[in-house]
């Protein structure tokens, strides 16, 4: 083929496919107007039996209004209190026929989740050993060499089922013990309550925790800890981004670890989020939180040994939002 003759083919190829772009003006209509196999669908939560047939009606013409094509209905609660439709009474079926019904009416499509509750496929039916487990544990430092008997104090427990998995021993970087700051601040005011040992006390709002120490420490891991649900239950917000930096000389800092406490614990009995780094030597810990929230932080633990960083989100016990 010629010069010439590859210089028509291209022009023609790119005319012919100018040409099939122009020649669909029908996809325009089909996003200002589209077809019910297009349209989008919701979950719609009921929440924990609070469900009327007046309050089906009205989502159900709010999300017809809006576009909506259909919904796939979940029994939640969230901690709601109970309403008196209990799942799969009488009055629940009588709910969910009238809810099909006004789909039809409304020429909308209707699913449901598998079962009650988030997540889940159970009921009454499923007894304790057959539903689904979490891993719990508890721990006892000990100084050896030692010999004889030792017992660990049962880990938390629901619906009184429990049974032993492992029992490990982990060797610890000195003592185990969180190091004890010889002077603390919390935005900028004298305030030791986040390093006394008492999930009772701590600080809200934190932008910044400085700990310091008369001489240089070994730290690897900075905990910080709760005493109950971690920012999820007491709506922490999006994102709560924070940097721990140390200091060698108590005047200049470096950041070691980055992290988000914006995550969700919402099983088991210790709430905790942990940030690890190479271990060194500092005379003092500052810790930033670049958009504070209102909830308690009761204790921050500085640790010499090193642990997983972020472990609670990597073994699934936290997970980020």
């Amino acid at each position: 083929m010629s010069p010439g003759m590859k210089k028509t083919c291209w022009i023609a190829a790119l005319l012919c496919a100018v040409c099939t772009v122009v020649a669909t003006p029908e996809l325009e209509p089909l996003f200002t107007q589209p077809p019910e196999e297009a349209k989008p669908w919701v979950y719609w939560f009921w929440m924990d039996g609070n469900v009327t047939k007046e309050g089906i009606t009205a989502d159900l013409e709010a999300m017809d209004r809006v576009g909506v094509g259909g919904a796939l209905m979940m029994g939640v609660g969230l901690r709601t209190p109970p309403g008196d439709v209990d799942f799969n009474s009488t009055r629940y079926r009588e709910m969910y026929a009238h809810a099909a019904k006004e789909c039809v009416r409304l020429g909308m499509k209707l699913s449901l989740h598998q079962c009650d509750g988030w997540a889940t496929a159970g009921g009454p039916w499923i007894t304790p050993d057959r539903s689904m487990k979490m891993l719990v544990w508890n721990t006892v430092d000990v100084a050896g060499p030692a010999t004889g008997p030792l017992k660990l104090k049962q880990p938390f427990t629901l619906e009184d089922f429990y049974e032993d998995v492992a029992v490990l021993a982990v060797p610890l970087a000195g003592d185990g013990a969180p190091l004890v700051p010889s002077r603390a601040t919390v935005n900028g005011k004298e305030d030791r309550t986040l390093f006394d040992d008492d999930f009772k006390t701590g600080a809200k709002g934190l932008a910044e925790v400085v700990a310091e120490f008369d001489a240089p420490q070994e730290i690897a891991t900075v905990v910080f800890d709760r005493s109950d649900r971690w920012p999820y239950a007491l709506g922490a917000g999006s994102d709560t981004p924070v940097a721990v930096e140390l200091s060698p000389d108590g005047n200049t800092f470096k950041e070691v670890a980055r992290l988000d406490l914006n995550v969700a614990i919402d099983n088991g009995d210790r709430f905790s989020l942990t940030a690890s780094f190479p271990k060194q030597a500092a005379k003092a810990v500052r810790i930033r939180i670049e958009k504070p929230r209102p909830f308690l932080i009761p204790e921050i633990r500085l640790l010499a040994e090193p642990r997983v960083h972020l472990w609670e989100v990597k073994s699934s016990l936290a997970r980020e939002r």
